[in-house]
C-alpha cells in the first residue's frame, strides 16, 4: 500500500505558502520506501499535484534526450554507484557528502571502496564534467530537481537503525524548495514505518 506521513518542518518556499511543511509518501518495496518532500499549499489545494508526471528536465541537444540536474546525498556503495550510473546516463550529478577530506579524495579520483567497473565509470563522467562532488548540499538541493537520499542507518545499541541522517537531510532538503517542486527519492535502508517517528 501507499502511506503518507508529515514531518513538522518549517520552511520558507519563495512563490509557495510562507509555512511549509516536509510530505512523505512511502511507496517503496524491500524495505527502502520513497520520500517525496513538498512544500504545503495554499488551503484546498492539491498538495501532490505533479506526482504523475516527472520534475523538468533539459533536452541536451547533441543527443535529443532529457537530461536531469541531481544530487545525491552520501558516497557510500549505494550513493556513489547511484550517481556515478545516473551520470553515465548522460543526467548531470553531483555527488554530496559531509565529509570534506573524502569529497577532496574522490575529486582526485581516489574512490572508497572497490565496484567492478566503477572507477572508469567515475573518471569518464567527472571527467566529461557530468559528475561532481561536493560537501554544499543545501546549495546542490537548490540547483537540483532530482534528489536521492542515500545516507548510512548505522545499528543503535539496541539493534534497530538510527535513522537520524535520513531526516537530517530530509530537513535541508526541505528548506531549500525556493525553486519550487523536487522529487526526492530515499534510498537509504529504513525499517518500514519508521516515518511515523516525526
Amino acid at each position: 500500500g501507499v502511506q503518507t506521513c508529515a514531518l513538522p518542518i518549517s520552511i520558507r518556499t519563495g512563490p509557495w505558502a510562507p509555512r511549509g511543511e516536509c510530505r512523505g509518501r512511502l511507496t517503496g518495496s524491500g524495505g527502502a520506501p520513497n520520500l517525496i518532500v513538498r512544500p504545503r499549499m495554499d488551503a484546498g489545494a492539491d498538495p501532490f499535484p505533479a506526482l504523475s508526471r516527472a520534475p523538468e528536465g533539459r533536452r541536451d541537444p547533441r543527443k535529443d534526450e532529457i537530461v536531469y540536474d541531481i544530487t545525491v546525498v552520501g558516497t557510500g556503495y549505494v550513493g556513489l554507484v547511484t550517481g556515478a550510473c545516473l551520470a553515465d546516463f548522460g543526467n548531470n550529478v553531483v555527488c554530496v557528502d559531509n565529509d570534506a577530506a573524502k569529497i577532496e579524495r574522490m575529486k582526485a579520483l581516489e574512490l572508497p571502496f572497490f565496484e567492478p567497473g566503477l572507477p572508469e565509470i567515475v573518471q569518464r563522467n567527472y571527467n566529461e564534467g557530468r559528475l561532481t562532488f561536493s560537501s554544499d548540499l543545501a546549495g546542490s538541493v537548490r540547483d537540483s530537481k532530482v534528489v536521492f537520499i542515500t545516507v548510512g542507518t548505522p545499528p543503535r545499541a539496541d539493534g534497530s537503525a538510527d535513522t537520524s541522517a535520513i531526516y537530517a537531510v530530509a530537513k535541508v532538503v526541505a528548506q531549500n524548495l525556493d525553486s519550487g517542486y523536487k522529487l526526492v527519492i530515499q534510498k537509504s535502508t529504513a525499517p518500514v514505518g519508521r516515518s511515523e517517528e516525526h
